[in-house]
């Protein structure tokens, strides 16, 4: 269930991101993908250690077999 919401954030990020393309932030006058692009960045990060923690399960279930 992670994986699953991890990959739809990513998606959903990129799509931020480009959105992000033509605004600038009101407050620190930045480029909005800036900040939108932590989406991809921390949703790929996500995917990642939920893989590994899950092969990590998969492996102490085959060790106490």
């Amino acid at each position: 269930l992670v994986l699953v919401v991890a990959v739809a954030l990513f998606f959903s990020g990129l799509d931020l991101y480009e959105l992000g393309t033509d605004q600038a932030s009101p407050a620190l006058n930045i480029p909005m993908h800036y900040v939108y692009s932590v989406f991809p960045i921390g949703s790929t990060l996500l995917i990642f250690f939920a893989c590994e923690l899950f092969l990590d399960i998969l492996k102490d279930k085959k060790e106490n077999q």
